[in-house]
This record gives C-alpha cells, sequence and structure tokens, in this order.
C-alpha cells in the first residue's frame, strides 16, 4: 500500500471543510440580514460643549456686548433664556457679581456695579440704586481701597439719600476713627428715617456726641475768654 504524502493529507482536509465553510458563511449573512438597521449617528458640531449646571460661563449681559458677567446657566431645550423685566436683569447683575467675589474675582464684581450705576441710574429706582452703590463700597472696602469705598458713599449720598446707605458709611468713618464724621452720618440717617434713631444711643455714638459737646463747651469758653480779654485791653 503506497505511502500517502502530509501535504496531501492536508489538502484533502481542507477540500472536504471548504462546503461547510460556505454554508456557515451564508447563515451568517441571512441572519444579519434579519436584523434592525442602527440609526445615524447625529453629526457632531465642531467646537460645541454641552455646559453643565454650576458651570460658569461667561455671556454678555444686559444691553449690549460692553460687560461680560459670570452666570451658572443650563443651554439644555428646556430651559432656554427669556426675556426679563428691568429689574430682573440689575437683580441677575447683583447674583453675578456676588459669584465673582465669591470665585476671586472682586474687580470684576466692581465693574458690574459700575456698569449698572452708570448705564441705569436714571431708569432705578431709589432702593435699587442705594442697594447697588452699597454692595459697591462694601466691595471696594473688601479690595482694600477706602479711598474709593468712601467715594462710593459719597456718590450713593448724592444721588438717592437714602438712610441705609447713611448709616452704612457712619459705620465705615467708625471703623477708620473719623467719629465726628461718622456721628454726623448716624444724625443724617435718623433724619431721613426717625426709626433709625436707636442707632444713636449706641455706645460709639454717645460717647462720640459727648465728646463733641465737650469740645463745643471748650471753644465756647475759649471764645468768651477771648472777648473779656480784648474787652480788657
Amino acid at each position: 500500500m503506497p505511502s500517502t504524502s502530509p501535504v496531501a493529507v492536508m489538502v484533502a482536509s481542507l477540500t472536504s471543510l471548504l462546503p461547510v465553510a460556505v454554508l456557515l458563511l451564508l447563515s451568517l449573512r441571512q441572519a444579519a440580514a434579519l436584523l434592525p438597521s442602527p440609526s445615524p449617528l447625529p453629526a457632531s458640531r465642531p467646537h460645541q460643549q454641552q455646559p453643565t449646571r454650576g458651570a460658569i460661563t461667561m455671556l454678555v449681559s444686559g444691553e449690549g456686548p460692553e460687560l461680560r458677567r459670570y452666570r451658572s446657566i443650563d443651554m439644555s431645550p428646556q430651559r432656554a433664556p427669556t426675556p426679563t423685566s428691568f429689574e430682573a436683569r440689575v437683580e441677575r447683575l447683583h447674583l453675578s457679581a456676588r459669584k465673582a467675589i465669591k470665585h476671586s474675582h472682586p474687580e470684576l464684581a466692581h465693574c458690574m456695579y459700575d456698569f449698572i450705576i452708570t448705564r441705569w441710574r436714571s431708569r432705578m429706582g431709589a432702593r435699587d440704586a442705594a442697594r447697588t452703590y452699597l454692595l459697591m463700597a462694601l466691595n471696594a472696602q473688601r479690595l482694600g481701597d477706602y479711598g474709593r469705598a468712601r467715594f462710593v458713599f459719597m456718590r450713593g449720598m448724592a444721588h438717592c439719600h437714602s438712610p441705609k446707605l447713611s448709616l452704612a458709611w457712619a459705620l465705615f468713618e467708625s471703623k477708620h476713627g473719623r467719629m465726628d464724621a461718622a456721628l454726623a452720618l448716624a444724625r443724617r440717617a435718623v433724619q431721613l428715617d426717625g426709626t433709625l434713631a436707636p442707632v444713636l444711643r449706641w455706645k460709639m455714638f454717645v460717647e462720640a456726641s459727648e465728646e463733641h459737646a465737650r469740645r463745643r463747651r471748650r471753644r465756647g469758653a475759649l471764645t468768651t475768654a477771648a472777648a473779656a480779654a480784648a474787652a480788657h485791653s
């Protein structure tokens, strides 16, 4: 019996398996045809990211691109931006300024307050104006710019004559040792709003009032003595 070479054996094996492979391939193609075709993926837009809630996003505020502000937004279709009233825009900028301060950007907050006062002062009521001036002055103190804070208080009182703003200015001056100015501002606040009268009974204002009265008596005594000396000369 002649011996069969290994190559011949391998060729014979492959020849016998070829029909099985063809049947398997046809079965797979038929099974794939029965499956539902996948829906096409939407085309991705370049340079577009979905902002997450709580992310700080720079937006153009109010009436033009002059000022950019911080605001946490959700740009999903269910919460698209809607037009708001003027008071709501002021409140939104106040909120944005607080967020800027929270994220260590007090200079940006100052720009927001200045934008409100410069652009919208004629449209704001006394209450909103006084609040904006007060927040702006407090932010200037936070920056350590006390000269700017004093100027903001002066500017605010010239604009809206707010008793609370006057009292806040009085407290500011008392912290810097200018008790005469603080007492005068506290009295001015009481003149504008009589319900603030109890603040004049605070210890620092009582002591400042007593010291002011003593100095006035001394000046009166010196004036009287000078007049008497001039009369006898």
